[in-house]
């Protein structure tokens, strides 16, 4: 499915996310398929990093304040 980007920062952004997302999912597999406890936290952590990454570039995507990046992890309900 091609999308039609009306300017090149759009394109930009959405060619990051893509990276984003190819490299958590190579992350999660490598951690899936490895045997070796400390392979698994060294990929838990990189996995953290890209995850925090991508929600970053979707806050930023959709013009989010910190106020609703609160709200949106939990953080401003109580």
């Amino acid at each position: 499915m091609s999308h039609h980007f009306t300017n090149l920062s759009e394109k930009a952004q959405h060619d990051k996310l893509v990276a984003l997302v190819d490299n958590l999912l190579g992350l999660q597999k490598k951690n899936h398929e490895t045997g070796m406890e400390r392979d698994k936290e060294l990929y838990e952590r990189q996995i953290k990093i890209v995850d925090v990454q991508i929600d970053k570039l979707v806050y930023d995507l959709y013009g989010l304040t910190e106020e609703e990046v609160k709200v949106v992890e939990g953080e401003g309900v109580r």
